[in-house]
């Protein structure tokens, strides 16, 4: 019988892996309720294209980096806008 011999990880493998993890953990748990409708729980701050005041909730960031933000509207909309332009409610 044949033993495989477990190769080092590269430096590359190792920071995608962070990346994904992190990526994991700001989405939740994968369950089939993850595509179930979540509760808007933010509202925008700033007033950007008239919806200041809207509920919204926050479907991914632009980039981990980033202080852009990809935001939806309870009436379907999406926008992109700075973290700092919405509030919880």
């Amino acid at each position: 019988m044949k033993t495989m011999l477990r190769r080092e990880r590269t430096t590359e493998e190792k920071h995608v892996d962070r990346i994904m993890k992190g990526g994991l953990l700001r989405l939740g748990s994968l369950s089939p309720a993850h595509d179930t409708p979540k509760p808007f729980p933010y509202y925008l701050f700033w007033d950007v294209k008239g919806r200041k005041g809207q509920r919204c909730r926050v479907v991914n960031p632009d980039r981990p980096a980033s202080s852009r933000i990809q935001v939806e509207f309870e009436d379907g909309a999406m926008l992109v806008v700075s973290c700092m332009a919405i509030r919880r409610i």
